[in-house]
């Protein structure tokens, strides 16, 4: 359930303040979380990933958004200013591994909140390495007001032009999406196509920052290490294809490592095998971790416990093994790729359950 921001005194932010989160709740740090779909084609199926956006206003009135990944690892942070009406780009940094990147801002209107606007244009250059360029521009074609779950909105329509130039060749691609901002929110959705396809972002919830760092502690809990000897799939003839310190996890890849059918068809396995007798009365967090190899074979099943309030809980034996038995026979996965390698990845799925029933599987 979207929460609802409340009212605060308004600072000089223009009409941006109308279709972000209140001062008061910028200024303590609000998450915006978002399921985001991408759907290649119609012979592949929709991919569906999870999102988080940190918002943070600045004394000097600064709008600082950070994105993490499924894995709460921060990978892009943006710094915009807000005059006349636009959110103007100030700084933009991406993070890989322990590198960070810094783009060079050469035009910075990311966004005009007037109806129609032609300085609407923000162009970036980010050099990765000597010879790992890539440039975006982005044109504003026009706003327009409408509603979105019973708020008033704004709704943009942005080009994209992508070059990049890597190893001595060019390649030119473009995209086009609807970027719509609703009121007491902020960043609602995005749908559009790119090279990947047809992508959405969604809104499904938005929290404080201290929510979303008691979130992002427990999970990261589970990124890390699994000692074989502790997996409940024993005995097993498992075997990883390299080292353990030579695991990945599954979003450190493009495309990411995932279910190989797409994760429509895994949560129509999983609901089609659920008996929801042996869910009892349960509610809290059952996740399994465990390690794909290099040729998609699932092993090294161990399982996370949390209430609904990330504290410590044991769940009913029974509940957690029928929901592993129904995980340890999803076999088709495709682990990450990276560099052109194959390579053995950590996985995890979390399943939410509240009063005996499943509400959601993560991510």
């Amino acid at each position: 359930m979207l929460l609802t921001a409340c009212e605060s005194t308004q600072t000089d932010l223009g009409m941006a303040v109308e279709y972000l989160p209140s001062t008061d709740r910028l200024r303590e740090g609000v998450v915006n979380k978002y399921y985001y779909h991408v759907n290649p084609g119609p012979t592949r199926g929709t991919r569906t990933d999870v999102r988080y956006q940190l918002y943070q206003l600045t004394a000097s009135d600064e709008l600082t958004i950070s994105s993490y990944n499924p894995g709460f690892e921060k990978y892009r942070t943006s710094v915009y200013t807000l005059q006349d009406n636009k959110m103007l780009l100030a700084q933009n940094e991406h993070y890989y591994g322990s590198d960070t990147f810094r783009a060079e801002i050469i035009q910075p209107v990311a966004i005009s909140w007037n109806s129609s606007d032609s300085a609407s244009v923000l162009e970036l250059k980010m050099e990765y390495a000597e010879d790992n360029t890539w440039w975006n521009i982005q044109t504003q074609q026009n706003a327009e007001d409408t509603t979105v779950a019973g708020r008033v909105a704004r709704r943009f329509t942005l080009k994209n032009r992508y070059q990049r130039i890597y190893q001595g060749d060019t390649t030119v691609e473009g995209s086009s999406y609807q970027t719509t901002y609703a009121a007491g929110l902020g960043f609602f959705e995005d749908q559009g196509v790119s090279s990947a396809g047809e992508e959405h972002w969604e809104l499904v919830e938005q929290m404080p920052l201290s929510q979303f760092e008691q979130l992002a502690d427990h999970r990261r809990k589970h990124v890390g290490y699994i000692n074989p000897e502790e997996a409940i799939d024993q005995p097993t003839d498992f075997a990883i294809c390299n080292s353990p310190e030579s695991i990945v996890q599954y979003y450190h890849s493009s495309p990411d490592g995932s279910y190989a059918e797409g994760k429509r068809v895994m949560l129509n396995i999983i609901y089609s095998e659920l008996d929801s007798s042996l869910l009892f009365d349960e509610s809290g967090y059952l996740t399994f971790r465990f390690v794909v190899n290099c040729e998609g074979k699932a092993g090294w099943f161990i399982t996370e416990q949390a209430d609904l309030d990330f504290g410590k809980k044991e769940f009913n034996s029974q509940t957690i093994a029928h929901l592993y038995n129904i995980v340890y026979n999803l076999r088709t996965w495709s682990p990450s790729v990276i560099d052109g390698e194959t390579r053995d990845t950590y996985f995890y799925l979390i399943f939410r359950l509240k009063d005996g029933k499943l509400v959601d599987v993560l991510p």
